[in-house]
């Protein structure tokens, strides 16, 4: 999948292996030997979860959460840097295998040049087979999730409209996903307000007997979650 002149090497770092200027298929290959090595298997994989962001700020908490929630459902995990600061076309990634990478394989690959807009076809040969594909972007992320090229190869698509900028705030992020929505699509602000929900439903559950007429609820003018509370409690 790169136009570079392929040179791949394996260098073991902090545990995983790096292969620069490389290939699906050594990527592939090299998972398979990884897991051979080490006693791993991939057939309890529940899913593959693709995670798509355009820079590495942040990258390490981004691959800590994945990482997190595979610990629950084991996942083989694709991480998808976006790098459109060269011309240059080549793929680097980064393998882990048990270890710091919990119950997933955890699969860093950076795109560089005009790969970085094929992400679907580097990251096809890598999807698991017969299982869920979960498509999460952190930050930014597209206007229509299930239009996007990564966002057509998942059942599940997660944004997060809190963090993601080019949404805008408050009001108009929760528009800018309700417009572009598509079932399948999923926010992390609404599982944000999930305790909150919890309290506010047991609390009037204690009095079923009285009648709600009027709800006020008050929050940062930036937060999307505000609105989605009120969404909620107006339903």
């Amino acid at each position: 999948m790169t136009t570079a002149e392929e040179q791949t090497s394996v260098v073991p770092r902090d545990g995983g292996v790096n292969l620069g200027r490389t290939s699906t298929h050594r990527i592939e290959t090299t998972l398979r030997s990884l897991r051979e090595q080490r006693g791993e298997v991939s057939t309890g994989r529940v899913l593959t979860l693709i995670v798509s962001v355009r820079s590495e700020e942040d990258l390490e908490s981004v691959v800590h959460g994945a990482n997190e929630a595979s610990r629950e459902h084991p996942a083989r995990v694709i991480v998808v840097v976006h790098d459109r600061t060269t011309d240059e076309v080549y793929l680097d990634a980064e393998l882990y295998v048990g270890g710091d990478a919990g119950a997933a394989e955890i699969i860093l690959m950076r795109l560089h040049g005009e790969l970085a807009d094929h992400a679907d076809s580097v990251v096809t040969p890598l999807l698991l087979p017969d299982t869920p594909v979960v498509v999460w972007w952190p930050f930014t992320s597209p206007r229509n999730p299930a239009g996007d090229s990564l966002g057509a190869l998942a059942s599940r698509r997660i944004t997060d409209s809190f963090s993601d900028a080019a949404a805008g705030k408050g009001t108009k992020a929760i528009f800018r996903r309700r417009i572009g929505y598509t079932p399948g699509d999923s926010d992390l602000v609404w599982s944000r307000i999930t305790p909150w929900r919890g309290l506010l439903a047991s609390a009037l559950d204690q009095r079923a007997d009285d009648t709600v007429t009027s709800v006020e609820i008050t929050g940062p003018s930036e937060d999307p979650a505000v609105d989605i509370a009120a969404g909620w409690l107006a339903t």
